[in-house]
């Protein structure tokens, strides 16, 4: 997975995107507009993003989404940063999107060796996302609808 095939040598990829947002999320009931400082979670080596708040922020490096998903349930951040899907997957009832825009998007494709195998998996892959030499091809009961694809 790449945003640009030009990094890549002798490559190939695919018209279809992934597209990954990350959002803060916060414990139920808590207001980070009137929080005078937030204190937000993210990992440690992902870039700090513009976060849509007047608040003053403080960041805390966080190794692993565990230590941040205990940390905001204990009470010890305001928010942390995440992907909703990996969120979700703790089944914390207490942790909740926050109402704000995605903080970091990227717009992935599937970037492959140049062979003849590797171009067929390519266009397979862009065939069953709907994608077909640049247009969007009709629906049909046989795919999959695709939330974050395109």
């Amino acid at each position: 997975m790449g945003s640009d095939q030009a990094d890549f040598e002798n490559s190939i990829a695919t018209q279809s995107k992934i597209r990954f947002e990350l959002r803060l999320f916060r414990r139920e009931g808590v207001d980070l507009r009137s929080l005078p400082v937030v204190n937000v979670g993210i990992l440690a080596n992902l870039p700090r993003p513009h976060v849509p708040i007047s608040s003053e922020i403080h960041w805390h490096d966080l190794r692993s989404l565990d230590q941040a998903v205990e940390l905001l349930v204990a009470g010890r951040l305001d928010v942390i940063v995440g992907d909703a899907t990996n969120i979700r997957m703790y089944g914390r009832a207490e942790i909740v999107q926050a109402d704000l825009p995605p903080v970091i998007i990227a717009n992935l494709s599937l970037i492959c060796r140049d062979t003849e195998p590797l171009r067929e998996f390519v266009g397979g892959f862009d065939s069953s996302m709907g994608v077909s030499n640049l247009r969007q091809s009709q629906p049909d009961e046989s795919r999959y609808t695709v939330m974050n694809g395109w």
